[in-house]
């Protein structure tokens, strides 16, 4: 996946910016640029295709190495954090009755149900992830774990 960032001079004609991104550049920092901006805009596009190429090919939950990646993060800035573990119960007896494609219909669904948690805590960083078959992660500060939990 090629990944294209433009610098350009002050005079670029915003026309000329808009036609490469939409040609397929990511982003554009304009000349003058600040270096840490660069390295940081560069970090966070690389962060990005990490986590796309890592992402579960069903469900498009980021993946186990970005569930380390998050847990890392976390653990590095000292934010403490609860750990949710999520596993659809008895779903191997629903694949073997209902089959391998209604299996696969109900794992997509699940990442819109957990994520309606994001939307029931705006402004909370809600990390969700996908370990593989039918377990799932969550990451979220300490203090709303039980009420993200519920009864």
């Amino acid at each position: 996946m090629k990944k294209t960032l433009l610098i350009a001079d002050d005079d670029t004609a915003l026309q000329g910016i808009i036609t490469r991104l939409f040609e397929g550049a990511d982003d554009f920092v304009p000349k003058p640029f600040d270096a840490l901006e660069l390295v940081s805009r560069v970090e966070g596009a690389a962060r990005r295709a990490r986590r796309m190429l890592g992402a579960n090919s069903l469900t498009r939950l980021p993946g186990s190495a970005a569930i380390e990646e998050e847990a890392s993060r976390r653990m590095k800035t000292g934010l403490p954090m609860s750990f949710f573990y999520i596993d659809i119960d008895n779903f191997k007896a629903y694949n073997d009755k209902y089959g391998y494609l209604n299996g696969d219909k109900a794992l997509k669904l699940t990442p819109a149900m957990i994520s309606g948690i994001q939307e029931d805590f705006p402004g909370e960083d809600i990390f969700l992830g996908h370990v593989g078959g039918d377990d799932f992660i969550m990451v979220a500060a300490p203090e709303k774990a039980e009420e993200i939990a519920g009864p």
